[in-house]
């Protein structure tokens, strides 16, 4: 899941936000987005995937903000050793909208 909770621009709507199905403030701290899992756990998944797969898989890596170009190059070059053949997306974490932030109960912002 890229997101605990999707914000989207909507048309005549505005924002609209979308939460993780089944996502309350009992379970919140099980859940993990793909920012916070990291670029290893996610290409040691797609690694295990592809050997039982033909075809190729459609990586996206996701990484903070905070990212260096130095990050990126490292998790590809891992990606490539595990066996990964395409990476499709690189996505870094941007801030989110501006008065849109989620900070405290969740189920309270919706």
């Amino acid at each position: 899941m890229a997101s605990k909770i999707e914000i989207r621009k909507e048309g005549k709507l505005g924002r609209v936000y979308y939460p993780a199905p089944y996502l309350t403030n009992d379970n919140l701290e099980y859940y993990a987005d793909a920012y916070e899992v990291g670029p290893e756990k996610i290409i040691a998944t797609y690694a295990a995937a592809t050997q039982h797969v033909d075809q190729g898989l459609s990586l996206t890596l996701f990484f903070k903000d905070t990212a260096t170009t130095r990050d990126i190059n490292k998790a590809q070059i891992t990606a490539w050793k595990a066996g990964i053949k395409t990476i499709y997306y690189i996505r870094i974490r941007q801030m989110a909208l501006e008065g849109t932030e989620v900070s405290d109960c969740v189920s309270c912002m919706l």
